[in-house]
């Protein structure tokens, strides 16, 4: 999701409605252990902490077909230091391929994209993830999301107002218009 403008406290308040979707359990600080063997946190316990530790988080994403790891990454060129805003910040959700691999046949997504289809288990991910867009974008609107594999800045909303996103696309955007999120799903297979 990219947003136009963000602050620590903007930043505090998007993790907190992305981390409280009802279908997502965290956060969890140490990514080599099991959420059940350490305490989960609360955003404003996790922002008390340094920049870095909330700017990745992890957690977990119940998905239709299982739970997965997953992350949120707050992407800045500064790191947000307090008192300070940015320009053109993205915070993405992510979920490791490691750990798709374990509730769809993951196998060399995507660089093995031409010989195996990924289609059934992407366009899962993909609707997964437009539904949390439209849960953070309610409260908290953005300039658009891309949705795929490694999106962030591949496209910037500054380049695409006054034609919107591309006809021909390899990934989902969602792109916001007259007060809506409108979903545009990929047009090129996964």
């Amino acid at each position: 999701m990219q947003f136009e403008t963000l602050d620590r406290h903007q930043a505090q308040n998007i993790l907190h409605r992305i981390w409280n979707h009802p279908a997502l359990s965290g956060v969890y600080l140490d990514p080599f252990q099991d959420p059940e063997h350490q305490e989960k946190l609360d955003i404003s316990q996790v922002f008390e902490l340094e920049a870095q530790e909330w700017m990745a988080l992890k957690g977990v994403a119940k998905l239709p077909q299982g739970s997965v790891a997953c992350s949120t990454v707050v992407i800045t060129l500064t790191g947000l230091p307090e008192g300070t805003t940015e320009q053109d910040v993205w915070v993405d959700v992510c979920f490791p391929l490691g750990s798709l691999d374990g509730i769809f046949p993951v196998e060399a997504y995507p660089f093995d994209s031409e010989d195996v289809d990924h289609e059934p288990w992407v366009r899962v991910l993909e609707n997964w993830l437009a539904d949390l867009g439209q849960y953070v974008f309610e409260v908290h609107p953005f300039q658009m999301a891309l949705i795929g594999f490694e999106t962030s800045g591949m496209a910037d909303a500054n380049d695409l107002k006054d034609h919107g996103p591309p006809a021909k696309r390899g990934r989902v955007y969602l792109w916001p218009e007259h007060g809506k999120l409108v979903d545009y799903p990929r047009t090129e297979r996964a």
